[in-house]
């Protein structure tokens, strides 16, 4: 099996997604044999809004495509414009902070996260969320099939454990 995974926020400092995806598939490269991984990165297309939006949501799906994925993975809210039915698509929802604290966030920053969360978690096959409280959330502000939902706890790095 092929996982293709949005590894955009690679290519900035190491916080939030970036740490998440970062020690994610790290762990998973170590312990998962079998499976192959495949993570395009935005590179200079990541410096700013439009080259993020053409990123999310063409250039990752058509990398997935040519690589022969059987999975998508997309960390954040940045699923492809285009469902490709031979590939499962997975969101994980860290939180809906847009939504909750509009004035932290430019007006094209609210609109695009809104508009890029409702199409995504339409096209995935499986929404990830990471706490009960974001669960809860996304089924109080979206209609959306309990099922589709999984609570998969982030685990804690390494760099956080003391040895005694």
């Amino acid at each position: 099996m092929i996982i293709t995974v949005n590894s955009r926020f690679l290519d900035g400092p190491q916080t939030g997604v970036g740490r998440y995806i970062k020690n994610l598939y790290a762990e998973i490269s170590r312990l998962d044999h079998e499976n192959g991984y495949t993570f395009p990165r935005a590179g200079f297309l990541g410096r700013n809004f439009a080259g993020k939006f053409l990123f999310d949501s063409l250039f990752v799906g058509l990398s997935a495509v040519r690589s022969g994925a059987d999975i998508f993975h997309a960390p954040t809210i940045g699923l492809p414009f285009i469902k490709i039915p031979r590939i499962k698509y997975i969101l994980t929802v860290h939180d809906l902070s847009p939504f909750q604290f509009p004035e932290k966030e430019l007006k094209i920053t609210q609109n695009y996260y809104r508009f890029s969360l409702c199409r995504s978690l339409h096209l995935a096959d499986k929404v990830i969320v990471d706490s009960e409280f974001v669960r809860k959330d996304l089924l109080k502000h979206f209609e959306l099939p309990l099922e589709k939902i999984e609570l998969i706890y982030t685990g804690v790095e390494q760099t956080f454990f003391v040895d005694e």
